[in-house]
Formats: C-alpha cells, sequence, structure tokens
C-alpha cells in the first residue's frame, strides 16, 4: 500500500518539505497501524527540520551514548519525517497488542530520543506506531484538538513530575491560558493544588473555568499574587513560550 507523507531530504525552511508516496512500513511486535485525521504541530517540529544546533547536539550526545546508532544514522540520515502529535484511527493492529482493537479512535505522540533520533514523522495519510505512544480519544474531545494533546502534555507532565507537586502546594503558573498553561492548570487542579493563574483579563473567566484563581498581567503582579493567594506561594510554573517551562 502507498502512504502520503511530508518529509524532507534536506535540512532548511519549510521549502525542503515535500509531499511524496512512500510504501507502508510493517507492523512490528506492539504497534498498530493509524489513519491519521489531523497532526498537531510544535515549535520542536520546525526546529528539527531547520536542523537546529541545540537538537543536533541533544542527538549527538544520545549517539555517544550508543555508539552503534551513529554509524547506522551517519549514511541514512534522511529522508526524515515532519511533525509528532495525531490523532485518528487505528486500522491494523500487531502482535501481543491487547489494549486496543481495529476501530478505536486514538490520540498520541511519536515518541523519540531528543535531537534528531528518529525519521518518523506523523503528517502521513496513516503511521505506525507503538501502543505505548497512543490512548482511547475521549469521545468529548474532536480529533483537531486531540492531535494538540501530547507534546503539551508531556512538557507538563515533565515539569511537575520534577517539581512533585502536591495537594498541599500552592503554585503560579504563568501565561496560564495557553496551549501549555491550560493544561498545567488542569493537571494541578487534578493534583489538588491551589492554583493561581497569570494571564490577560479577557482570559479571568476561563481560568476560573478551570478551577484557576485568576491574575492578570496587567496589575502590580507581586500585590495581586499575594492579596490572591490563601496560604505562602510554595511553587512557580513559567509557561511563557509554546515548547518549554521553567520551574521553580
Amino acid at each position: 500500500m502507498v502512504v502520503q507523507a511530508i518529509q524532507y531530504s534536506r535540512f532548511g525552511d519549510e521549502e525542503v518539505l515535500d509531499l511524496v508516496n512512500i510504501k507502508s512500513d510493517s507492523l512490528e511486535v506492539n504497534q498498530v497501524r493509524v489513519e491519521v485525521y489531523a497532526v498537531g504541530l510544535n515549535p520542536i517540529d520546525y526546529k528539527t527540520f531547520e536542523g537546529a544546533k541545540p537538537l543536533r547536539f541533544l542527538s549527538f550526545m544520545a549517539k555517544l551514548r550508543q555508539p552503534s546508532r551513529w554509524f547506522e544514522s551517519r549514511s541514512s540520515l534522511f529522508p526524515r519525517g515532519v511533525g509528532r502529535d495525531f490523532a485518528g484511527v487505528i486500522i491494523e493492529i500487531g502482535e501481543r497488542v491487547n489494549r486496543f482493537a481495529v476501530g478505536d479512535k486514538v490520540f498520541g505522540t511519536m515518541i523519540s530520543d531528543p535531537g534528531l533520533g528518529t525519521k518518523r514523522g506523523a503528517l502521513a495519510t496513516e503511521i505506525c506506531v507503538n501502543e505505548s505512544e497512543i490512548v482511547l480519544k475521549p469521545e468529548m474531545i474532536d480529533m483537531n484538538h486531540a492531535a494538540t494533546m501530547g507534546v503539551a502534555s508531556l512538557t507538563v507532565g515533565g515539569a511537575f513530575r520534577k517539581i512533585e507537586l502536591n495537594s498541599k502546594d500552592v503554585i503560579v503558573i504563568s501565561a496560564a491560558a495557553g496551549g501549555i498553561g491550560s493544561i498545567a492548570v488542569q493537571y494541578a487542579v487534578a493534583k489538588g493544588a491551589t492554583v493561581i493563574g497569570i494571564a490577560s483579563k479577557k482570559n479571568s473567566d476561563y481560568l476560573k473555568s478551570l478551577g484557576a484563581i485568576p491574575v492578570a498581567y496587567e496589575e502590580n503582579l507581586q500585590n495581586a499574587l499575594l492579596s490572591a493567594s490563601p496560604k505562602p506561594i510554595t511553587k512557580f510554573l513559567d509557561c511563557y513560550g509554546s515548547d518549554y517551562v521553567k520551574l521553580a
């Protein structure tokens, strides 16, 4: 079967991207084949096909830990796929897959080492992914929204594991109405923490609907945060920007 995909054969801007026809991959053990309905693109995706120097360095360090991958990849760096986040419907399951069935609506993220460690890409009509890279899509979330959840959610999850958030914490989250920030707010609320979200005034009602205490950028932030918090603030999460968080 022929699959259409977006690929690139050299680093550069969006002009290096091509729509190509490729041969469908064979399913490996613990993999499923997904017909892709929607793909979410993140800053990390264009930084990857641009060949950003920090990502090349991370890739180099990963290969130093596994020298065999260095020799394997030198002659086969290209072509490469684009995108990690996706949503779609399972059309085939491989051996030892026991959590999913054909017809299941799923979303997920293609996981890879930091840097340029994978040739896979979600921008394709169908993809083969590991069972561990997907979850069932809730009915109340459409395919387009589900396809935006992966990288942002993994970023938030990693941040909160590092700071060990718990129900006794009062956490301040900046850019709380953004893509990563809004997920962070819901995660923190689910953990039982008191959440103070910093965003523009127009997003105050939205933050309240997520369970956060809103504080507007337009206010004197230090005074506003102290006034809004029912007890001492214990943690801070800076979600400004769309592909990183800062912890404090």
